[in-house]
């Protein structure tokens, strides 16, 4: 629960740094995938980061890049296994769900063709 109360306080502060940029802005994590994560180890989710993904709000798209077996390889970072990959995975996307996000998958192809994806469906790109 510690990991999910770290990745929820920076998150918001990161929010917050840069919720107001004109210039568009990518988040890697989010606030919601420590909701995600804590409904997945089954710990209560605080009522204040309830009321804090309904005030703050990222524009969708939400894209979502979905494990890629094929690429998917454990190192230093990357300790589980196959199965707990998955399920972090559905847990994420069922807290963005239930935030009310549109979710749009990435399609699995080369480095390039997802960046373009990714700014064409953002609006960014054509």
């Amino acid at each position: 629960m510690k990991f999910c109360d770290l990745l929820f306080a920076r998150s918001v502060a990161a929010y917050e740094a840069l919720a107001n940029r004109p210039e568009p802005v990518f988040f890697d994590r989010a606030m919601v995938d420590a909701i995600g994560w804590s409904d997945l180890i089954g710990a209560p989710v605080p009522k204040d980061w309830l009321a804090a993904i309904r005030q703050l709000r990222y524009r969708t798209p939400v894209f979502v890049t979905p494990p890629w077996r094929a690429i998917y390889r454990n190192d230093a970072e990357r300790r589980k296994d196959w199965p707990a990959v998955l399920a972090d995975h559905n847990a994420t996307v069922a807290a963005w769900r239930a935030g009310g996000y549109e979710l749009i998958d990435v399609p699995r192809m080369p480095v390039a063709e997802r960046v373009a994806f990714v700014l064409l469906h953002a609006g960014l790109g054509g």
